[in-house]
């Protein structure tokens, strides 16, 4: 998902976009955002919790894995759990940075790309349904909970805000792996400010999903075919976006070639002659042109003077 196919200057979707879902008063959209986080966490935590489909269903995902990669979460895991300091930066980093920098990105579009806001925040809130349907439908207990000796990061370093395993209280959703939301959302703030920005700072926003990636596979909170979704989801996300912005822009829209017309801004355009090889013949083409154009003019009624 390069930032040129996907990214805001380069996509002919931007305009669209921005033209359906165009960007609210700042009260309105700030409402609009509270409203759409508390009504997610409160459908994510009253999604259906069964614990043994959401285990089977743990189990096909990673028997999708290739035998490499399934070692490889397993050896990230117990790595990164083997330095203390380590393991509680990477607990912080999993419950806290996605929904700060989110929101920072997102209030920094609204204040100083005003014009590129309203496509950002559209996609942003169609991964996040997408993915809350797919936790409804589709609960996936998550390695931690799933993999015997995963280690569970957030419980072993008591990191704050972390639900006990098959305790979960409050507004979280322990069966909600697969996509990695986390993922998504780190990967549309790349994904946005890489429209936004411009230089080497828009190849190095990517930095982010990618550190986000080893994170939610090293705390035993996803697998990396949950990672793999999670990006899947939010192209997804961005071809529905441009696609029904399109579609509306051009159901509304009059033919070009009528509102030219109407406008009165058609002229006619003259187009210089091709050169041939044999001048002689389009020195005489253009004298006998010259010649019949003076015939006609000279065989008109004469208008003499009284």
């Amino acid at each position: 998902m390069g930032c040129t196919t996907l990214g805001f200057k380069d996509h002919p979707g931007a305009t669209a976009s921005r033209a359906i879902w165009p960007r609210m008063v700042w009260p309105l959209e700030l409402l609009v955002a509270v409203a759409g986080d508390l009504c997610y966490e409160v459908v994510q935590a009253a999604a259906p919790s069964n614990p043994s489909g959401a285990l089977g269903h743990a189990r096909a995902i990673r028997s999708l894995e290739p035998r490499p990669v399934v070692e490889a979460e397993g050896l990230l895991n117990h790595a990164l759990n083997g330095h203390a300091m380590l393991a509680s930066l990477a607990g912080y980093y999993y419950v806290g940075l996605h929904l700060t920098i989110t929101g920072a990105v997102l209030a920094w579009l609204w204040l100083r790309r005003p014009g590129l806001y309203a496509r950002a925040r559209t996609v942003l809130f169609s991964v996040s349904l997408g993915a809350l349907a797919v936790f409804w439908i589709l609960p996936v207990a998550p390695p931690r909970l799933a993999v015997p000796g995963m280690v569970d990061t957030l419980l072993s370093r008591h990191v704050l805000g972390a639900a006990a395993p098959g305790s979960a209280h409050g507004l979280v959703n322990e069966y909600a792996a697969f996509p990695s939301l986390h993922m998504a959302w780190a990967a549309w703030c790349a994904w946005a400010l890489s429209g936004a920005l411009s230089g080497r700072s828009r190849r190095l926003v990517w930095l982010y999903p990618a550190l986000t990636s080893v994170v939610v596979v090293a705390t035993g909170n996803h697998y990396v075919l949950d990672v793999l979704a999670g990006l899947a989801g939010l192209w997804v996300a961005v071809l529905a976006v441009d696609g029904q912005g399109r579609r509306k822009v051009t159901s509304r829209s009059t033919p070009a070639t009528t509102t030219l017309v109407r406008a009165g801004t058609v002229r006619a355009t003259t187009f210089p002659a091709r050169r041939t090889r044999n001048r002689g013949a389009t020195s005489r083409n253009a004298s006998s042109g010259l010649g019949a154009s003076n015939t006609t003019r000279s065989a008109g009624p004469s208008t003499r003077m009284p």
